[in-house]
């Protein structure tokens, strides 16, 4: 019982620890040829299911790991794929 509790509170602190490496990245997505912002496009971290829609000024928010690949998509455009690295803001 002792050993089961030791290995329940360890797999607990390693997922805590895996966690807090995440930070919120804000963003907005835009239309390249006219620099207007993209009402509901969908922001997902690539091969997940973790992702959002971007509201009416294109803008986003999004909790990611370092280094996470971002795909965005818009309905009648081509999807991109956005290495975040370490920031905090993308456009």
């Amino acid at each position: 019982m002792k050993r089961t509790l030791l290995i329940m509170i360890l797999l607990c602190s390693l997922i805590s620890g895996l966690k807090a490496q995440e930070h919120m990245l804000t963003g907005i997505v835009k239309d390249k040829a006219t620099q207007e912002p993209l009402i509901g496009a969908t922001v997902v971290n690539k091969g997940t299911s973790n992702g959002t829609v971007t509201d009416t000024a294109g803008k986003f928010q999004l909790s990611v790991a370092p280094n996470t690949v971002l795909v965005v998509s818009f309905i009648g455009m081509e999807s991109q794929e956005v290495n975040v690295g370490s920031a905090k803001e993308l456009t």
